[in-house]
């Protein structure tokens, strides 16, 4: 019963998170949210572990919370994710892990980042659309890497016809990759456009997200070290692919098995 706690704590802590992440002006999540789900998560699993003279549960939980957590600090440092969003992929891996299992723990990752897809194309998608600037940036950039874009095309266009020829639906997965190509032309645009402006350093305030490194607002000490103009990034705010991958996972869905099955 601890262990099924554990998995209701992560998503309550991350469903709470979501709410601060999307309501707040600059996405601000309060860290003693994600405390909470990250080391109630591991507190819940030692007190199991004792009970059930098993340390299994522990070792499971610190050993997928501490991978996850691992990743998550990397695509911080590359500027991909935020701070609040390296805890959130950690509260599943200490909280969430042992009660998947392997599979399901594969299933919930991937069930996470096919959300997190999603989610910011159609951010994207809206957003990209109703922008002049950004529908003209697009057209431009396919025009100007029309080469390239044949050359992932042909390399597309090849393995589906091997994957054809052996009885396998290479139409599918050709049809896949083409709208993955124009999508990441697409969202290019998207985060040239539209994600990034540039303003005075004098007009940059306190929680602000610069445009190059890691994604963490600007502190007050930086402020003062900034000068002349200054690019800023707005972010999407992740948070709540979490809870969303960990219902999708707890009801049986599993882009995994979808994906795998495409050839």
């Amino acid at each position: 019963m601890l262990i099924q706690y554990s998995v209701i704590l992560a998503f309550s802590t991350l469903f709470i998170a979501s709410v601060f992440d999307v309501k707040s002006q600059k996405g601000d999540v309060p860290e003693i949210i994600l405390y909470t789900g990250l080391i109630g998560g591991i507190v819940l699993h030692l007190i199991h572990s004792v009970i059930q003279s098993n340390t299994t549960p522990l070792i499971w939980s610190l050993s997928a919370g501490l991978a996850m957590l691992a990743y998550g600090y990397f695509a911080y440092r590359k500027g991909m994710w935020g701070g609040a969003d390296m805890f959130g992929i950690a509260i599943l891996g200490f909280s969430t892990s042992y009660f998947f299992g392997l599979i399901g723990t594969l299933d919930l990752l991937v069930n996470a980042m096919g959300a997190g897809f999603f989610y910011a194309l159609a951010f994207g998608t809206i957003g990209g659309l109703r922008s002049q600037e950004v529908r003209e940036d697009f057209t431009a950039r396919i025009k100007r890497k029309n080469w390239q874009l044949i050359l992932f095309l042909l390399l597309g266009g090849t393995v589906s016809s091997i994957a054809y020829i052996r009885g396998l639906n290479g139409l599918r997965f050709f049809l896949l990759y083409s709208g993955m190509v124009i999508i990441y032309y697409f969202m290019e645009s998207v985060e040239e456009k539209l994600m990034v402006r540039e303003i005075e350093a004098s007009e940059v305030e306190e929680g602000d997200v610069l445009a190059d490194g890691e994604i963490k607002g600007v502190t007050e000490k930086e402020l003062e070290e900034l000068d002349g103009t200054v690019k800023l990034k707005k972010g999407i705010r992740f948070m709540p692919v979490f809870p969303t991958a960990i219902v999708m996972t707890a009801s049986g869905i599993s882009l995994l098995q979808y994906l795998t099955g495409i050839l």
